[in-house]
């Protein structure tokens, strides 16, 4: 049972968006938190527990989106989502699209792995998640909505890897204020070796120790190494995300799919299993969709 599971071990601090109010800020994280786990339901406790909220403070939250629908109670107090979010989801349902598509597929992939599954949208010269769905074990990790990175060099890799010469050179020149500190060969590996693996990873330079350890490195840009040109299989790698793209019509990347949260040390063999994994689910999305996959090259 996830109650189970969750009163077992208290989850670390959730890590919610710092844009808006306190009061907003404990509403998305609640509707976040029963969103990652429709079919499930919690007790006062539970989500108490995991969000790091007191059970006063959360039993007025949970109490309000009950009265407003957006929540139910049971006879036994256990609290499960309601039916005015259900209306929500319908009608962003129909909006259709590559996202809607590729929900149940985070879902499935988050809990096959133990992770979160984050997909990840250019904007405006960033990238931000725009939806994300993590296993039970990492309901109190750092993956909220919202979250921007910057898209330039060596951030980016599922990205452009794919781009023609004219766009990688306009995103290597994005970084021509720290330009000394980029090495464009490696750059240049990086994203070859995408194209032929047809997706991305990223590797941790600081061996993993526990869970909690791997927690503290989540978004750790300088404990991390972006531009992976090679995996040897026979050897251990401490992998910081897999993320592969989603393409439109016209082969340009929509979005990409991220796992990321991996707790333990993992064989180059395994590593490139789960990414071509990732790549097979985001291109059966790309056909769904209309889109054009691209061929990884040989």
């Amino acid at each position: 049972m996830v109650a189970d599971l969750l009163s077992a071990k208290p989850e670390a601090e959730r890590q919610t968006p710092a844009r808006g109010s306190p009061a907003a800020r404990r509403t998305v994280a609640i509707l976040d938190f029963f969103a990652g786990h429709p079919s499930d339901s919690f007790t006062l406790t539970d989500v108490a527990r995991a969000l790091r909220i007191s059970p006063a403070t959360c039993l007025n939250f949970l109490s309000t989106l009950v009265s407003a629908n957006y929540l139910s109670r049971d006879n036994s107090k256990r609290y499960t989502l309601g039916p005015a979010l259900g209306r929500l989801a319908e009608a962003a349902a129909q909006r259709g699209g590559p996202l809607q598509l590729a929900k149940p597929v985070m879902r499935a992939l988050a809990d096959r792995h133990d992770v979160i599954c984050s997909a990840v949208f250019p904007e405006d010269g960033e990238a931000v998640v725009r939806e994300r769905t993590s296993s039970v074990s990492h309901l109190g990790w750092a993956a909220q909505l919202g979250k921007r990175f910057p898209l330039a060099p060596p951030f980016g890799t599922v990205f452009f890897a794919w781009n023609n010469q004219t766009e990688v050179e306009r995103w290597l020149a994005s970084t021509s204020d720290r330009r000394d500190a980029i090495d464009t060969d490696r750059v240049r590996a990086s994203l070859a070796f995408a194209r032929k693996l047809g997706f991305a990873t990223g590797l941790r330079t600081e061996r993993l120790q526990n869970e909690a350890h791997a927690q503290s490195l989540t978004y750790r840009a300088d404990k991390t190494d972006y531009l992976v040109a090679e995996i040897d299989a026979g050897n251990t790698h401490d992998l910081a995300f897999a993320s592969a793209p989603i393409f439109d019509e016209k082969g340009n990347v929509v979005f990409a799919l991220a796992l990321m949260g991996f707790t333990e040390r993992l064989t180059g063999a395994r590593i490139l299993e789960i990414g071509e994994e990732l790549r097979q689910e985001c291109d059966q999305i790309t056909r769904a969709s209309g889109g054009h996959p691209a061929v990884p090259q040989a």
